[in-house]
């Protein structure tokens, strides 16, 4: 079947003609978790499927995973990779691939993203003759129905934990669908009111070199926060950072460095209000990828709509951005002839997928979860608040003598997310000082037990 192409002589001959082709539909493939990315495998070299976890054996120092090939329904010209898992900061990581039919066989494999360590130095493998990738998105010459992916692994040592991938997602899309939209249509679109607070961060607060450069790791950020956790923004940005392009900006980047605080999370498209609105109303949430006629380039977070369907946006380039609404027509250009393309998250724990924006308040303050503890590395305190305080944490040795403080600053009441890294302590029994101050100056104190082994 002939289908439009975005060759200069190809699209002439589709006007000279006066002959019109309708756009193919999005497609969205994601395997959630560790078992059904295994059941696609095609071929392995020390990778073992094991607690829940596609990782390295046990004995390997590197090792790769190509599954099986993926049909989609109907053809695409563009294709966004996304994954969650886990790399030991600067001694582990894997990188990922795609590639696509090209002649009679397969193009190359084309390198779409890495995490942590970059061992595979040099130039990338991002372009052949049928197409090439645009720092995280493949952008195709011509229309496919296939696409293959593939991921290496590499470590220090064995005796280190494996770098893994627990979940992968691949969006495919026709460009001719973001050329054709009717914006007209799309601000006619209305959803219910829905409202997500979060910890608003300004950007440029953050650091005077790098804070006009980090709009995703800070709306990201922002996401997190309101699922309950606390994320310093700085050190997250640099974490997102991408040293191959020297950018804080690449989309899976960021939907993997927020997949270790307990939300799974992929790069997707948009197209109406309302599909953004049934993401919320499940208790998801979205960063929104926006352009013209608001920004060259920016992300900000959806966080709901007013009673009269406008999109309600926290947006970190502006200090008055936290719940902002923009003009209706404008942020619907901005993101949809964009292309729509979104950081979707939701609680890796979800059961119900109608969770509400609006949540159960805690009666008092309280530490109500650490896991694991005893920990190795890393634990997780779920602190609770009856109202907005502003919380320190100090950590005290057996001996009483304080070896650790944290000013997590100014907090809204529910329930929020801590990671404690105890990466500069030794083995032993700490006492963590909790200290709540509430707006009217009044101190409320809890401590507890933690057990840190090596």
């Amino acid at each position: 079947m002939i289908r439009r192409s975005y060759k200069s002589f190809l699209l002439n001959l589709v006007l000279t003609n006066s002959v019109i082709f309708a756009a193919y539909s999005d497609q969205f493939f994601t395997w959630p978790d560790a078992n059904t990315l295994w059941d696609e495998v095609a071929s392995s070299t020390n990778v073992v499927n094991a607690d829940g976890q596609i990782q390295l054996a046990a004995n390997a120092l590197s090792g790769s995973i190509t599954f099986n090939p993926v049909q989609s329904d109907e053809p695409f010209n563009i294709a966004l990779a996304s994954w969650n898992g886990f790399s030991p900061v600067n001694q582990g990581g894997f990188r990922v691939f795609l590639r696509f039919p090209w002649g009679t066989g397969w193009s190359p494999w084309l390198e779409v993203g890495f995490w942590q360590n970059n061992y595979w130095t040099g130039s990338k493998s991002t372009t052949y003759g049928g197409g090439y990738i645009d720092i995280d998105t493949a952008i195709l010459y011509n229309d496919r129905d296939q696409w293959q992916a593939k991921v290496e692994f590499q470590r220090d040592n064995t005796s280190i934990q494996s770098p893994a991938i627990h979940r992968f997602s691949v969006q495919v899309s026709d460009q001719a669908t973001t050329d054709e939209l009717n914006i007209a249509a799309i601000v006619t679109d209305n959803p219910p009111a829905i409202f997500y607070p979060a910890q608003f961060t300004y950007q440029n607060s953050v650091d005077p070199d790098v804070g006009g450069s980090i709009c995703s790791p800070t709306t990201t950020a922002m996401i997190l926060s309101s699922f309950g956790h606390i994320v310093n923004v700085l050190e997250f940005a640099w974490e997102t950072y991408d040293p191959y392009y020297h950018i804080f900006g690449v989309w899976p980047r960021a939907v993997q460095s927020a997949s270790r605080y307990e939300v799974s999370g992929y790069v997707n498209r948009y197209r109406t209000w309302s599909e953004a609105y049934e993401t919320l109303a499940a208790g998801g949430r979205i960063a929104m990828s926006i352009g013209q006629p608001l920004y060259s380039g920016h992300l900000l977070m959806l966080a709901g709509f007013d009673n009269s369907g406008r999109p309600i946006v926290h947006d970190p380039a502006r200090s008055n951005g936290y719940g902002y609404v923009y003009n209706k027509t404008s942020i619907s250009q901005a993101w949809f002839d964009k292309g729509g393309v979104a950081y979707t998250f939701f609680p890796e724990s979800a059961t119900d997928t109608k969770e509400t924006a609006i949540q159960t308040q805690p009666s008092n303050f309280e530490v109500s979860k650490i896991f694991p503890n005893p920990f190795n590395a890393s634990t997780r305190m779920t602190i609770q608040l009856a109202t907005d305080a502003t919380v320190s944490i100090q950590i005290f040795s057996i001996n009483g003598q304080l070896v650790d403080s944290h000013e997590l600053g100014l907090l809204k009441s529910g329930a929020h997310t801590w990671t404690f890294d105890a990466a500069q302590l030794s083995s032993g029994i700490y006492s963590c000082q909790f200290k709540f101050r509430t707006a009217d100056n009044q101190d409320q104190f809890l401590t507890r037990k933690i057990s840190l082994v090596r």
